[in-house]
C-alpha cells in the first residue's frame, strides 16, 4: 500500500463528504424525508467538484476497464463519506431506502450496467441524476416508482395522501390519541381540522426530547383542540379516545419502530376496543435484508433523560422500541389502508430487476 502523509490521511473526497454531511448526521428532529433531501443536496454539491474522466474515448474493453476503476474509486469515497450517516440515520426507513438505492446504483456501475455507448458519461453523472430524482427533479414525475436506480417515479411519496385515506371514516368531533411527534400524523390532523371535522387531540410528552410538545404547538397553531398529557398516563387517556394514530420511522417484516410506550399503548387499546392505525408512507418500509433496530445512539444519550445522574445510576435513555406489527389494526400508506402483511408485500424492495440507463437530454 502506498505511503500517505498525515495531511493526505486527513483529506480527500471521502473525508470532505463526511464533513459536509455532519449536520445531517446530527439532526435528530428532522423527518426522514427532510434528511434525505438535505443529504441529496450535499451529495450533488460534492459531486459537482469531483474530478471526472468525461470525454474518455477508446476501445470498448479499455473504456469498460477505466469506468470500473472509476466506480470503485467513487464507491470507496462514498463508503468513507457516508459511514457516519449510515450509522446515525440509517435506522430510519426513508434514509435506509435512499442508502439502499445508492448501494444498488454503485453495484450496477461496478458490474458495467451503466456505460454510454461513446463512453463519455462520467460515473458522477449517474449518481447525480439519481440524487436529482430524490429531490423531485425532472424525470421523477408523480408515477409510482419501481425501486430501481435511475427509474422514473416519485422517490418520496406524498405523506398528505395518508391523511386523505383516513378522513373518509372520521366523524366530526372525534377524540384522537397520538404518541409523540410525527410529521405524517400532524399532516393528517391538520387536514382533519381544515376539513371541518374539529377533532380533539390527546398528545403525549413524546419521550425525553418532548417531541409531543412540538406537535402540540403545531396543532394548536392550526386551531385544533389539544390535550397534553404525561407519557405514563397516555394509555389511560386513550380509553377515552375514538381512535389512536401512530407515526413510525421504520417498518420491518414483523414489527415497526415506535416511540417507547407504543407497544403498551397498543395492547391496552386492543383490550378496550380502541382502533389503532399506523401512518406509514411506502418509504418507511425497510429494504429487504435491512435490519429493523432502534438507533444505537439512543442508549448512549443519557443526557436527554438525566444528564447529571449520580454514579451508580444506570440511565436507560433509548427512546424507541420494536412493536409487533400484529398489534395495530391497520397500516395506512399513500395507497390506502392495509394489513401489516399486505403493506410489506406491496412495498417490498429487492435488488432484483433491470436497472435503466441514464436518460440523455438533447
Amino acid at each position: 500500500m502506498p505511503y500517505k502523509s498525515p495531511q493526505e490521511e486527513l483529506s480527500g473526497p471521502g473525508l470532505e463528504l463526511r464533513r459536509a454531511l455532519a449536520k445531517v448526521c446530527e439532526d435528530r428532529a428532522a423527518s426522514g424525508a427532510k434528511l434525505v433531501r438535505d443529504a441529496s443536496g450535499v451529495l450533488l454539491d460534492w459531486l459537482a467538484v469531483l474530478p471526472d474522466r468525461h470525454g474518455v474515448v477508446g476501445e470498448a474493453e479499455q473504456i469498460q476497464s477505466e469506468r470500473t476503476d472509476e466506480w470503485e474509486a467513487l464507491g470507496e469515497a462514498l463508503e468513507l463519506g457516508m459511514g457516519d450517516l449510515r450509522e446515525e440515520q440509517g435506522w430510519r426507513g426513508t434514509v435506509a431506502s435512499w442508502l439502499y438505492t445508492i448501494d444498488q446504483l454503485m453495484e450496477g456501475g461496478r458490474c458495467g450496467q451503466y456505460l454510454a455507448q461513446d463512453g463519455t458519461t462520467s460515473v458522477q453523472e449517474f449518481l447525480a441524476e439519481e440524487m436529482g430524482l430524490w429531490l423531485g427533479g425532472a424525470g421523477a414525475g408523480e408515477a409510482p416508482w419501481n425501486g430501481a436506480p435511475l427509474a422514473a417515479g416519485r422517490r418520496l411519496p406524498d405523506r398528505g395522501q395518508c391523511a386523505q385515506q383516513l378522513l373518509v371514516e372520521l366523524d366530526r368531533g372525534e377524540v384522537i390519541c397520538v404518541h409523540g411527534y410525527s410529521d405524517t400524523v400532524a399532516l393528517a390532523l391538520e387536514a382533519a381540522g381544515q376539513g371541518g371535522l374539529a377533532p380533539e387531540v390527546i398528545v403525549s410528552e413524546g419521550g425525553p426530547d418532548l417531541g409531543g410538545r412540538r406537535l402540540a404547538r403545531r396543532l394548536n397553531k392550526a386551531g385544533l383542540h389539544v390535550r397534553y398529557v404525561y407519557d405514563s398516563a397516555l394509555h389511560i387517556w386513550a380509553t377515552r379516545a375514538d381512535r389512536i394514530w401512530l407515526g413510525t420511522e421504520a417498518v420491518g417484516a414483523e414489527a415497526f419502530l415506535g416511540l417507547m410506550g407504543c407497544a403498551h399503548l397498543c395492547e391496552q387499546a386492543r383490550l378496550q376496543g380502541v382502533p389503532v392505525a399506523v401512518l406509514a408512507s411506502s418509504d418507511k418500509l425497510l429494504p429487504s435484508g435491512w435490519p429493523l433496530a432502534a438507533p444505537a445512539w439512543g442508549q448512549s444519550s443519557a443526557w436527554q433523560l438525566w444528564g447529571d445522574a449520580p454514579e451508580g445510576v444506570r440511565v436507560e435513555s433509548q427512546p424507541y422500541e420494536l412493536v409487533s406489527a400484529d398489534l395495530p389494526n391497520v397500516f395506512v400508506s399513500e395507497s390506502g389502508p392495509s394489513t401489516a402483511a399486505d403493506y410489506s408485500l406491496r412495498f417490498l424492495r429487492t435488488a432484483e430487476g433491470d436497472l435503466p440507463s441514464l436518460s440523455k437530454t438533447p
